[in-house]
């Protein structure tokens, strides 16, 4: 039997919520192991590609080292914020103090990169608009898609963020003038885990997006064209207004 049999019986054995507390502070712990080695990872990565005193067969195999442990980084990571959000509740927030920090975020972020520009235009700063969510896993599928947008832009362009009241409903806008897409690969967004133009991209952030989003009683569209930009409205149902 395996240490990992082993874990499994022992675990099993004891108190449910001490079993889940024991697991969590493992994923906690693997997670900071995680977060602590990109940048190193990023150094030899750097390194590796840099070098001319190396084989292309020695570099390749190195690389796909690097790019492996990536990976498992990025799933550890990543099962970091699913526990999170699986025991965030659902509660109402108001769609103004939720979306704008997130923005703000970028915009100091992007604020080092000559030529991106991120524009925040809030609507409703004197509305008091609450939706229902989980804050944590709705803030991840929306910053997913102002990733998409800065990531399309090539180096140089602006992105748009903007919030409005339409009725019932609240309308998140996103909209860029990167490189946009054909609208072959644009009416499969969402439906499929599919990518256009990113070298390491797996389609999972939209398709996962748009779920949180419809889970939330929301609905994503997507309106783009080829070589012009993108459009991304996010339609989320108002669950109380009132007057700030």
């Amino acid at each position: 039997m395996g240490l990992c049999s082993i874990e499994e019986v022992h675990l099993e054995a004891i108190n449910p919520s001490f079993r889940n507390d024991h697991i969590e502070g493992l994923v906690e712990s693997f997670a900071q192991v995680a977060h602590d080695i990109k940048s190193p990872l990023a150094v030899l990565d750097t390194i590796i590609t840099t070098s001319r005193d190396m084989k292309q067969n020695e570099r390749d195999l190195i690389l796909s080292a690097i790019k492996r442990i990536k990976k498992i980084s990025s799933d550890v990571l990543n099962k970091r914020k699913s526990i999170i959000e699986s025991n965030e509740e659902i509660c109402e927030v108001n769609i103004s103090q939720l979306i704008n920090p997130l923005v703000n975020e970028t915009i100091h972020l992007m604020n080092s990169v000559p030529g991106i520009v991120i524009n925040s235009n809030d609507f409703l700063s004197n509305r008091f608009l609450m939706v229902q969510v989980r804050p944590t896993e709705f803030k991840r599928a929306i910053c997913n898609i102002i990733n998409n947008s800065v990531e399309s832009l090539e180096g140089s362009g602006f992105v748009d963020v903007d919030l409005h009241r339409r009725e019932d409903e609240i309308l998140i806008s996103i909209i860029d003038n990167g490189k946009g897409m054909p609208s072959q690969i644009a009416n499969r967004l969402g439906q499929e885990k599919i990518t256009y133009g990113k070298k390491d991209g797996n389609g999972i952030g939209v398709f996962t997006a748009k779920n949180v989003i419809e889970k939330y009683g929301g609905r994503l569209e997507i309106t783009t064209q080829l070589g012009k930009g993108t459009k991304v409205d996010i339609w989320m149902p108002i669950f109380y207004a009132g007057e700030l």
